[in-house]
């Protein structure tokens, strides 16, 4: 940020941090508009869970209750478990 108040370009900036003339630009105008905290990076929401919470809970029984006889294994993996 000191480089950007020192009056030097975003290109000339972001050759000298390795980082996107984009993302210099991004980031100065966060810094602008909300000043430091602006800068703070916020939590991603990421993907959406493919089990839904009941799922998650049968999945959960099963894992803590080990394999079966019919399961002719002695530790469950994957494919046991999805085979199940």
């Amino acid at each position: 940020m000191l480089l950007a108040v020192n009056d030097q370009e975003g290109d000339e900036i972001a050759k000298g941090i390795g980082r996107s003339p984009r993302f210099v630009d991004e980031w100065i105008a966060r810094y602008r508009s909300q000043g430091l905290p602006g800068l703070i990076p916020k939590k991603q929401p990421g993907a959406r869970p493919k089990l839904t919470p009941e799922l998650e809970a049968r999945l959960r029984q099963r894992l803590e209750a080990g394999p079966t006889p019919a399961d002719e294994v002695c530790t469950l993996r994957g494919k046991d478990i999805v085979r199940s």
